[in-house]
This record gives C-alpha cells, structure tokens and sequence, in this order.
C-alpha cells in the first residue's frame, strides 16, 4: 500500500511535469509563430506616426506609403507615379522630408513619421494648409497633401541654413525667395497648374501673425476664425502682359498672357473676356470701370 508520502511526492511530480509541459508547449507555439511569420516573410516594424505608437507587421518589401495607406489607413498621402517622381507622397521622417514611396517600411523601424493628418485638423489648421485654402494653392487636391508636406519642409530648410542648387552664395545663410522655393519645391508636381499659387501660398506662410503659446509651444490661432492671414495688399504686384495674338502652335490652349497656363487665371480670363466683347483692354489689376470707360465707344 502506498504510503502518504508516497502520494505527496507523486502529486509533486505530477503537477511538475505539468507546468513543464505548459511551458514546452508554450514555447513550441512561440517557436511555431516566429516560423510561420519567417515563412510568410513578415517582419514587426514599429513607428511613432502623428503622435502615436503603430506597431505592424510587415512584408519586407513594403514601403512606407503602403504601410501608411494600406495598414494604418492614413490616406492623406497619394501615390502618384510610385517612382519618386510627382511628390505627392511627401510625409515627414524625423522632421525631414521623404518620398515615401521610395523607402522601406522596415528602414524606419522607432523613427517619427508626420502624414498630412498630423499637420492639421480641420478645425486646428497648420499655418501652411491656411495659406494654401487662402490663396487657393490647390484644384483637384491629389497632390495637395503633399505639396503642404513639402512646403513647411522646404521653409525649415532655409531657416536652418540648408542651400540648394540655386543658392548663390553656400557661405551666406539661402533667402527665401521665387527661385528658391521654386527650386526647392520642383520636386513637386501639380498637374492642374498651380504652381503660380502655390507660390503665393507658401510666400504668404511667412507673413502669417501667430500667436504662440510659449508655455507649451502650440499656435493659439490656428484655425481660420482667429488666423490672421494677409489681405490683398499684402500681396506682392503682379505684372501682366497680354499677347494681342495668339500663337496656336505655342499655345494651343489659347493662353493669352505671358506665362500663363493653359488653365486660365481668374484675373487673365476677365481681361481677356472684356476685351472680347468691348474691344477695350485692360493691361493692369485691379480691372475697374475707370479704366474702361476711355475705350468704350460713345453711344449715340
């Protein structure tokens, strides 16, 4: 007959063996877990996007614009030519900015990536996407998310000292001017032709008055209800030359300023439109009856 000890001891190896064999098999599920995902080639890839923590699991071949999209439905940022060439995937990697579509989800394991989401909201705007609602810096808005990635990047650029290849001088610190934002932005590509107002828009982000909580070093008047932006005087001259004829070779689409698009600005196309029914032409803003009234014919 067994004996109490006997039975104590036996309860002790049972209950042994037990755990033991929870932990083997534990182990054999972990064991079974990380081979699955090396067979079908996943890999962790954590990163700190518009102020929260995604964790994700990747395959290998993923870029960050598909990871933004697709896994973390962040779809802010477009792909466009996929190739690095049109800009509207521009985000924000550790304060500079990237084509996302170009790196690797995996190459940015812990880095801190700023989508057009975490710019702005609707009713807490960044100062650049008030600029560019302002001066109308956008049409059909593909690109957009991208162009406003980009612009506040290109301006940080400048004031950290960071010369482009148009930059004159590389001892001096770059000044903001037309050809350096031209430059600095070429990289990004608007189809519909905004270009002329874009360049408006990022001007007018310099001339902004912010007031700035310097406690915690947020905008107070970020939204459009309290967000001083430039009137119309504020806004640098504009020089307009018509062209009296039209060449349908070199400008097909019947522009009819010098460099003006074939998508016609709002101010050429009044002009234009003027001149077409009354025969008077109006070389210069603002278009004013004043100016009409000496090339009208007399009525009889």
């Amino acid at each position: 007959m067994t004996g109490t000890a006997d039975v104590l001891l036996t309860r002790r190896v049972l209950a042994a063996a037990a755990a033991a064999t929870t932990t083997g098999l534990e182990a054999m599920a972990e064991s079974a877990s990380a081979l699955n995902k090396r067979a079908t080639g996943l890999v962790p890839v954590a990163l700190r996007v518009n102020d929260t923590d995604a964790q994700m699991e990747l395959e290998p071949p993923t870029t960050l614009l598909d990871a933004l999209r697709g896994h973390l439905r962040l779809t802010g940022s477009k792909k466009g030519c996929d190739h690095g060439q049109c800009g509207a995937c521009t985000v924000l990697v550790n304060g500079r900015r990237i084509y996302s579509c170009l790196t690797l989800a995996v190459m940015h394991q812990g880095d801190t990536v700023v989508t057009i989401e975490g710019l702005g909201q609707p009713d807490a705007l960044h100062p650049m996407q008030a600029a560019f609602i302002k001066h109308d810096g956008y049409q059909c808005g593909y690109c957009t998310p991208g162009q406003i990635c980009a612009s506040g990047a290109a301006l940080q650029e400048i004031a950290a000292g960071m010369p482009s290849h148009v930059t004159a001088d590389l001892l001096a610190p770059p000044q903001v001017t037309p050809e350096e934002i031209r430059e600095r932005m070429s990289g990004n590509i608007c189809r519909c032709g905004t270009r002329v107002r874009r360049m408006l828009a990022v001007c007018a982000a310099l001339m902004e008055e912010l007031a700035v909580d310097h406690r915690h070093g947020f905008f107070v008047n970020h939204d459009l209800a309290g967000y001083e932006v430039p009137v119309h005087a504020d806004i640098p001259r504009q020089e307009v030359i018509f062209l009296d004829e039209v060449d349908p070779i070199s400008s097909p689409m019947k522009a009819q300023g010098v460099a003006e698009l074939g998508i016609c600005g709002v101010g050429a196309a009044v002009a234009n439109a003027i001149h077409n029914a009354t025969g008077a032409r109006v070389r210069d803003y603002p278009i004013r009856l004043d100016k009409l009234l000496p090339h009208l014919p007399e009525m009889g």
